[in-house]
């Protein structure tokens, strides 16, 4: 009996200790923030080099792009890092009114330079608790 408690605590720690690992090993290609609703979309794309919004719809399309600094993209890396990527998805949005066009549909999807892709969708700009910071973090470079 106290073998295989002590087992499953080995096992247990062990799958703790290397999904740490694999949180803080996270290689970020790019981060995007979308919305849209009929007619209208926004898109920010944030990669270690350039941040480039685009807006398409409600009057001229937009887009505006600039150099993202050293200090911008450590701190959106390291914000990655303290946010189990693996389970992204799986978090609820806390409504769905997107579902019947009572919000503008939204995704923060995080790319990996190993092609990996965690995305996370919600109504407006009102992700699932643990990812609000995160999005404040990704609009204010905007």
């Amino acid at each position: 009996m106290i073998i295989s408690r002590l087992i499953f605590f080995a096992v247990t720690l062990s799958m703790s200790v290397t999904q740490c690992d694999k949180q803080q090993n996270v290689s970020v290609e790019k981060i995007e923030f979308s919305t849209l609703t009929r007619g209208y979309q926004k898109r920010i794309t944030i990669r270690e080099d350039s941040v480039i919004t685009s807006v398409q719809g409600r009057g001229e399309d937009q887009v505006q792009k600039r150099i993202t600094t050293k200090a911008e993209w450590d701190k959106l890396v390291d914000a990655v890092r303290t946010i189990d990527v693996s389970n992204v998805s799986a978090l609820q949005s806390p409504s769905s009114k997107r579902s019947f066009d009572g919000a503008m549909h939204s995704l923060i999807r995080v790319v990996t330079k190993e092609g990996e892709t965690y995305e996370h969708a919600f109504d407006d700009e009102e992700p699932h608790k643990d990812l609000r910071s995160f999005l404040r973090l990704i609009l204010s470079m905007e």
